[in-house]
């Protein structure tokens, strides 16, 4: 299979680059996100010098799939991937391989966070981080750590504060009865999987992974809704039963 690749027009980019230049040009695409654990020295770099999708010349980029590896067909093959513009087309084109659809060990970034394994809406199992659990306030997101006065002290890194803060959403909604919007829903559970996978709204349009059926549940597990309902059942099981009305409990 075969991980996106992505074609900036009218852009020159060298191997000899510092990676802050590099990184600038990636931002200027509106794919830093998708790129952020990358490792710019050895950004796979391919110049397209004649015509390229949309009629332009430009660079193709990747990133390494898990194996370490880029995709058979690392280049423009116009008979063999599909193209489609971002917008206008004018800073970025995402490919596709029409024989190597991408997987999710394509996409998996250098760090996976566990979770729970979904089926998502193209037929492959993904990982679903766990970002918050409301029962004891854990996350599987990484934390510093040290001690004081006996006691691990623990505080999220300052890289994933802002997922744990958007997970606060998720839980009012599901726990606390507070309403989100659809755009809202959708947008979280594109954020929660961009945690394990090197994927956004862009990857999301063209390969429809959430969809409908699933994004509810999908938000659900990372908050470990599951869990936080088997902990409320067992709570309700053991509460002492309360006495009739009127009747003394001495």
């Amino acid at each position: 299979m075969a991980q996106p690749i992505y074609f900036l027009p009218g852009v020159s980019i060298k191997h000899e680059m510092t990676v802050a230049a590099k990184r600038a040009i990636i931002q200027a695409a509106g794919i830093a996100d998708v790129f952020a654990d990358v490792k710019l020295e050895t950004l796979p770099i391919m110049p397209i010098d004649t015509l390229g999708p949309g009629d332009k010349s430009g660079t193709i980029i990747c990133y390494h799939d898990s194996q370490n590896a880029v995709p058979p067909r690392f280049g423009y093959f116009a008979d063999q991937q599909t193209w489609h513009a971002v917008d206008d087309g004018s800073l970025l084109w995402i490919g596709l391989d029409k024989d190597h659809p991408p997987k999710p060990e394509d996409m998996q970034r250098a760090k996976v966070f566990r979770g729970y394994e979904m089926e998502l809406g193209d037929g492959n199992t993904w990982q679903i981080p766990l970002i918050r659990r409301p029962t004891d306030l854990s996350t599987a997101l990484p934390q510093t750590q040290y001690i004081e006065r006996g006691k691990l002290v623990q505080s999220l890194k300052a890289a994933y504060r802002t997922y744990w803060e958007h997970s606060e959403e998720v839980a009012d909604g599901f726990l606390a009865g507070k309403e989100f919007t659809v755009v809202r829903a959708h947008e979280l559970a594109i954020e929660a999987l961009s945690l394990n996978y090197r994927f956004g709204h862009n990857e999301q349009r063209l390969l429809g992974i959430v969809d409908s059926e699933n994004y509810i549940a999908l938000l659900s597990f990372t908050i470990d809704l599951p869990h936080v309902n088997a902990v409320s059942e067992f709570q309700k099981k053991t509460e002492p039963a309360s006495p009739p009305v009127g009747q003394s409990t001495t």
